[in-house]
């Protein structure tokens, strides 16, 4: 992940995934729908 400081009042910082970062969520979302789709339902 990178890290920007920016300098303002109060301060701000800005995150950006890197590029493994990115990869690594492309490989992982697939995997969220099917748990999502197969999570059982809930009861009222």
């Amino acid at each position: 992940m990178d890290r920007e400081v920016i300098a303002t009042t109060p301060v701000s910082v800005r995150y950006q995934l890197t590029a493994r970062g990115v990869d690594l969520l492309r490989s992982l979302r697939p995997m969220a729908v099917y748990a999502q789709r197969w999570e059982p339902p809930t009861e009222s």
